[in-house]
Order: structure tokens, then C-alpha cells, then sequence
């Protein structure tokens, strides 16, 4: 009893100086007391099972299933009824945070709020640590129960930040009390030193506090140049903007369709602030869109999961704004570059909340979720005026590396060098740029005084933008133009879809105010804003008429038609185009309910086979043993072995005292006479072994294989007699596997000798 309120105190303090791993990762304590809540669970769920000799497995099971009856109330308490009765979002709270929290807590950028899902977490880990570590301590080797919670260590450190939580409670504190816990076992092992596991002991111990040591030292403070590894430097967030549409592409419905529409309300907007809704860095032809997954080599696609603050955001004059959407959807959320914190309100809170992704690299957040009329969210953003060309003229452009453009018309280029030449230094080409395309008309399409304005932004429609006798367009043509030509001049530039509302702002931003501009990098300065659309006043110029020899009739001229290039014209018809295919059918139900059952159960069911197949597997190589090597004593001395062990796994333990065979065999007569009749008893089966091992002479080849075979028949026909529940996880009981008490153990514990 004393040992194992000793083990219980230090598996504890040691799990709770694990768990403070996460103290960089959460926002409150709370990740703590629900990882001591399920270590407690662990914990009962163990020493249930050693004190009523049930298998490993059961014991799992009991903890599993009340660790899921008191995830609601100790976790998930906003989900609960009357703070005990769980419903149907415990349940889907449970799913979400056993199944894939592990990946949302490496994809959120901490720290992360101590409520919902995510805590399940450390709930999970606890709860793991108390069962391994409980049942690890009922083995004889000193060390063994050390593995859970240097495991838990390993864990936390590998899920938390490159910042270290508890520099000397989770270095020398837990490695001062690793170290006094395996000492305090291995001063306690005394009946076992004369055993044949004594010899690996002393090895094993010391390879486990070497290990705790490694683990602790890895606690320590970070290298500024070497920083520790963390998973969280190393995983691809599942957010890809590259399955959405590109921003850029809808302009022309803000433009007109939501043009006198409230998009959203924002209040506490500073004046001549920006709000930006898409960065763009990638041309493919058709559209700029987002860099995403193996092209993002800025980090412009790389979208992480943020908690209740933004980490690492520039230090600066803040503030805090209230938006609420109204006409606005899609998955781009409005808001501000150097964003600190967000944080949602409404029916949808939790939802949006956890869907929110935010892009570092260019100040961007997205809800998966999408945005709908009445969500509504606060921000706390760093919001100063962008840098203005002529504060950084003639600074050199900052080192980066951008995807290069595809597709691009070869008008660019040409339009690129005339544009620019004469001009100096990346912002002066970019100013040279800007100049050239401010000099044209702007049309959305409505004011074309007889000029087609097509929206896009497509090859085909650049090269007709580029090649008119006037340019003509509106912010999509004029900021995916200039993106072109400063990339095509070697400069680091980006597109950006945003809001800039006009003087005597009153917080509805309406479609007319989105308006798309190109970002430069320049070193030591960030991102500065080029605008290249010009001023709604300038109208294009009429298309000039036909001049007709005098002479001649008038003849009415058709409308202007600009034809679209070559390759946005559909392929001819030719009348012989094959039937299109016919919808795949959907899946049947019971495919759909059958993936759904394999993607939560199959893991389970997947762990428990390979525990069973190790168990069954390491049982076979001991039979294999036992009837093929050594004398032909030995193996007839191995079957009764064999027999004792699968009658062990079956709960029936065979007494020791004395030790004799025969002795062993009086203890099981009254598991004889309750069993049918096999032709063979314990006694006929140790006076077999004996005469082999003792009598003259020795076993021939056919007395083992007849001996080993009334083996068989006798615990076939024991186990007839158990239960079925008992039959059936016999062969996953490891309790054969572990060295059984010797009389000189059961002896010395009759004397007082504490094990």
C-alpha cells in the first residue's frame, strides 16, 4: 500500500511538471487542471484493475469510456445540461478535439483560449499518462513507470512553442524527481534481486534516467541560433487558398452589382487607414491569386489557426475596431495588416471562431466557415498610414522571393522597358510605371461612350488593354497590369484587393469603395502602396467614325464589337461532339456510413489488434521455444511451463508453496474435478514432467509430442469451463508474459519483507 501511494505522488507531481509544457501554448490555467483531471481518471482506472487482477485491455476500456462521460462536464462544460448531462455538441466537441485537436492545436497560433475542443488536449494526455503510468508500476523493473511521464514531457515540448514554458521545473525539477523515484523503486525491489531480471534492472534504469535527462535538458533556454525543435515549425496547415476562387476575380461585382450595397460596418476606423480583404502574388495567366501549397515560398499561402492573440505582431500605435457584415460573403475577412487580436460575437461566434486562419507574411485572416449578414467580429490591429513612395526614394528593393508569373502576354515586357527607361532604382520604375498608367481612362464598364470594357484580367485581356489606342479599364485591369510590369522588371511586388474609403466616411463601406493596389518590398521600409488607377474623371475617348469619300452614301456603321482573343474563344462546333457524360451517381448509404465508421473506430480498433497481435505473437515465439530447444527434458519441463502460463492468462493462478510441480498440481484439483473430463489431470501432467526430468533415462521424440498434446487437451477443456468474456481475452492477457512469484518471494513476504 505504501508503495503505491509513493508511486501515485510521483507519477503525479511528475505529469503535472510535464503538462506545464503548455503554458505557452494556452492563454489560462485551465489547460492544467484538465490535464490533472484526466490523469486522475487514469490514475483510478489502474489501480481498479490491479486490485481486481483484470486485463490491460479492460483496464483501457474503463478509463476510455469514463474519460468520455466526463469530457463534457470537465471540459466541455458550455456544452453540457444543467453541468453534468451531456448533448449533442459534447458529442461533437468530443470528436473534434480527440480526433483532430492535435492538428488544430499545431496549426493555431498560440496562445490558444483554455476552453472548447483544444482542451481536450492535455485532458487526453493526462488521462494516458495515469493509466500507462499506474499499470507500468505494478512491473518490477524500477523504471518502467518513469516512460509515461517522460513521454508526456517529450509530448508537450514537441506540441508547445520554440519558447521554452518552465525552464527549471520541467529541466532539474523533473529530472530531481525522476531520479528520486527510480532510486525509491529500485531500493524497494528486493525479493526480486535473486530473479533472472535482476541482471536487467540496474542496465534499464539507468538508460530511463539518462533518457529523462536527455528530455530535461532539451527543457533548457533556446539557442538564438540553433532554436529547439517544435512541430509546429514543421507541419503544412490545411487551409489551401488555392481551392478558393481568386478575390481579384470579383471586382467588377463589387464594382457595379454591390456598388451602392453595404458591405460591412466598420467603426473606429482612423482616417486615410486601409482595409485589405486578399493578397495576391501569383499570376498563372487567368488570374493573381494566393500562392498556395508548394508554391507559397513566401509564406503568402501559409494560413495558421490563431487563439485569443496574435504572437510576434510589430510593436506600434493601435486600434481597436468593431465590424459587422452585412452584403459581404465569401471567406475573406476584412481587417488590417499587423493584426493582434480578433475576436467574434453573434450566433456564429464559435463557428467562425474556430475556422479562423490568419496569414503573418501578409496580414491576412480567412473564416472557412464563410461570412453571412450579421457576423460580427472586434480587432485589435496596429493601424498607421502606409509609407509613401517619395519617403523611400532610392532604396533598394528587399531581398524576396516570389512565384514567378506564367502566361504572361509578350506586350508586357516591351511596355515594361519603354515605360520605364530613364528611371533609377526599383521605387523610381514603379513611380515611372504608375505615371504612365494614371494617364489613362477608367471605365467600369458603364461610362464606355462607345468602348467595350471587358472585366478580367485574364492574358488575353491585358494584351487588349495594353494594344488600344487609349488604355481603358478599371483598379482590376490597372493593378494586375502594373503587378506584370514591375515583375517583369526583377521587382518584388504584390497585388492587394482592399477598401479605401473616401473623406467623410461613415462606417458602411459599400462596393464602390474596393479598389485594388500593388504593394513593393522595399528594404528597411515593409510594403508600399502603389495606387495605379486613375481618377474616375478621366473618360475615354470616343471611338473616331469612318471617314467616307465624298460621293458615296452614308452608310450606317454596326456597333463597335471588340472581338476576344484567339484563346478565350470557344473551340467550333463541329456537330459531331460526343454526348457530355452522365453524372456520377452518389455514393450508397451504406459506403457513406461505413468510411464514416472506419474513420472514427478504425484507429481504435487498429491500436488494440497490433497490442493483440504483439501479445499473441510473443506468446507463439515462447511455445516455439519451449518445444523445440533445449533437452528433451527440458521440453517436456517446457510444456508443463506452457500449460501453467495459459492457465494464468485464463485467471486461474496455480499455487506456489513449495514450488514442486506436484504441489502446484494438489492447488488446481478442485479446477480438475470442475472441468469435463479430458483424460488428463494437473497431477498426471506434473507426473509426467517429473519422471522426465528426474527418472532414468530421457524422453523420446514421440513421448514429448504425445505430452504436449495432453497439454492442449487439458487447457482446452479448462477453459471450457471460464467464462466466455474470460476465454476470449485470454489471448490478449500479458499476464504470462511477466515472471510469476517464486517461493522464495512468497516466503520473504510471509517474513515482512517489503517488496
Amino acid at each position: 500500500m505504501r508503495r503505491r501511494i509513493v508511486d501515485t505522488a510521483a507519477l503525479a507531481i511528475l505529469a503535472a511538471l510535464a503538462l506545464a509544457g503548455f503554458r505557452t501554448v494556452y492563454i489560462g490555467q485551465t489547460y492544467l487542471l484538465a490535464g490533472l483531471a484526466g490523469l486522475a481518471l487514469g490514475v483510478v482506472a489502474a489501480l481498479l484493475g490491479r486490485r481486481y487482477a483484470l486485463p490491460v485491455a479492460a483496464s483501457t476500456a474503463g478509463a476510455v469510456i469514463a474519460g468520455l462521460l466526463l469530457a463534457g462536464p470537465v471540459v466541455l462544460r458550455e456544452t453540457v445540461r444543467w453541468g453534468v448531462l451531456p448533448t449533442a455538441a459534447t458529442g461533437r466537441g468530443i470528436v473534434a478535439g480527440v480526433g483532430s485537436g492535435w492538428r488544430d492545436l499545431l496549426t493555431t497560433l498560440p496562445p490558444v483560449p483554455d476552453h472548447g475542443p483544444l482542451l481536450l488536449v492535455p485532458y487526453v494526455c493526462g488521462l494516458a499518462v495515469g493509466l500507462a503510468g499506474t499499470l507500468l508500476a505494478g512491473l518490477r523493473a524500477p523504471a518502467a513507470p518513469l516512460l509515461a511521464p517522460a513521454a508526456l514531457l517529450a509530448t508537450t515540448i514537441l506540441f508547445g512553442t520554440a519558447e521554452p514554458a518552465q525552464v527549471l521545473l520541467q529541466g532539474a525539477g523533473f529530472a530531481a524527481v525522476a531520479v528520486a523515484w527510480v532510486a525509491a523503486r529500485q531500493g524497494g525491489v528486493v525479493a526480486s534481486q535473486r530473479t533472472r531480471m535482476a541482471r536487467w534492472t540496474r542496465p534499464l534504469g539507468a538508460l530511463a534516467v539518462l533518457a529523462v535527462a536527455a528530455t530535461a535538458a532539451y527543457a533548457a533556454p533556446v539557442d538564438p541560433v540553433r532554436p529547439r525543435f517544435v512541430l509546429r515549425e514543421h507541419v503544412t496547415p490545411p487551409f489551401d487558398p488555392s481551392q478558393y476562387p481568386s478575390p481579384l476575380a470579383a471586382f467588377r461585382r463589387y464594382e457595379i452589382a454591390l456598388k451602392d450595397r453595404t458591405l460591412f460596418t466598420v467603426h473606429g476606423l482612423p482616417p486615410g487607414t486601409r482595409l485589405r480583404l486578399a493578397v495576391m502574388d501569383l499570376y498563372d495567366g487567368v488570374v493573381w491569386s494566393v500562392a498556395g501549397g508548394a508554391t507559397a515560398t513566401t509564406g503568402s499561402g501559409v494560413f495558421e489557426r490563431i487563439g485569443a492573440r496574435v504572437p510576434g505582431t510589430r510593436a506600434g500605435p493601435s486600434a481597436d475596431l468593431d465590424i459587422t457584415v452585412r452584403d459581404l460573403d465569401g471567406v475573406w475577412l476584412p481587417g488590417a495588416d499587423a493584426l493582434h487580436e480578433v475576436a467574434f460575437t453573434g450566433q456564429r461566434s464559435t463557428d467562425l471562431a474556430a475556422t479562423l486562419r490568419y496569414n503573418r507574411s501578409t496580414g491576412v485572416a480567412v473564416v472557412p466557415a464563410g461570412l453571412r449578414s450579421g457576423d460580427a467580429y472586434h480587432l485589435r490591429a496596429r493601424l498607421v498610414p502606409p509609407t509613401s513612395a517619395p519617403a523611400v526614394a532610392g532604396r533598394p528593393a528587399a531581398a524576396m522571393i516570389l512565384p514567378d508569373p506564367v502566361n504572361v502576354p509578350d506586350e508586357v515586357a516591351v511596355a515594361a522597358v519603354e515605360w520605364a527607361a530613364g528611371a533609377t532604382g526599383p521605387v523610381a520604375q514603379m513611380q515611372a510605371l504608375v505615371n504612365k498608367l494614371r494617364a489613362g481612362a477608367f471605365s467600369d464598364g458603364t461610362n464606355t461612350a462607345g468602348v467595350s470594357v471587358r472585366p478580367g484580367h485574364g492574358a488575353g485581356r491585358l494584351r487588349e488593354f495594353l494594344t488600344a489606342d487609349q488604355l481603358v479599364g478599371d483598379a482590376e485591369q490597372y493593378a494586375a497590369t502594373l503587378g506584370l510590369l514591375a515583375r517583369a522588371l526583377g521587382l518584388p511586388v504584390r497585388v492587394v484587393l482592399g477598401v479605401q474609403p473616401p473623406g467623410g466616411f461613415t462606417g458602411d463601406v459599400t462596393g464602390a469603395m474596393v479598389t485594388a493596389w500593388v504593394e513593393l518590398a522595399v528594404d528597411g521600409a515593409g510594403w508600399v502602396p502603389f495606387d495605379p488607377t486613375p481618377p474616375r474623371t478621366n473618360k475615354p475617348d470616343p471611338p473616331q467614325p469612318r471617314q467616307e469619300p465624298d460621293g458615296t452614301s452614308e452608310v450606317i456603321q454596326p456597333p463597335v464589337v471588340v472581338a476576344a482573343p484567339p484563346e478565350q474563344l470557344p473551340a467550333p462546333d463541329t456537330g459531331n461532339n460526343p454526348p457530355p457524360p452522365p453524372p456520377e451517381p452518389p455514393p450508397p448509404i451504406w459506403l457513406v456510413v461505413l468510411l464514416a465508421v472506419l474513420r472514427y473506430a478504425g484507429p481504435p480498433a487498429l491500436a488494440i489488434g497490433a497490442y493483440a497481435g504483439l501479445v499473441a505473437g510473443l506468446k507463439w515465439l515462447r511455445r516455439r521455444r519451449r518445444q523445440r530447444r533445449g533437452s528433451p527434458s527440458d521440453r517436456m519441463a517446457g510444456g508443463w511451463a506452457d500449460a501453467m502460463d495459459r492457465l494464468r492468462d485464463l485467471g486461474i493462478a496455480a499455487p506456489v508453496r513449495g514450488g514442486t510441480r506436484l504441489a502446484r498440481a494438489a492447488g488446481l484439483a478442485a479446477v480438475d474435478r470442475a472441468v469435463p473430463y479430458a483424460g488428463v489431470t494437473a497431477v498426471t501432467l506434473a507426473e509426467a514432467a517429473d519422471e522426465a526430468v528426474f527418472g532414468p533415462g530421457g524422453p523420446e521424440r514421440p513421448d514429448i509430442v504425445r505430452y504436449w498434446a495432453q497439454v492442449d487437451r487439458y487447457v482446452h477443456a479448462v477453459a471450457a469451463s471460464r467464462p466466455r468474456l474470460r476465454r476470449l481475452t485470454a489471448a490478449m492477457n500479458p499476464s504470462s508474459l511477466r515472471p510469476a512469484r517464486s517461493a522464495v518471494t512468497h516466503i520473504q513476504q510471509r517474513q515482512g519483507v517489503r517488496r
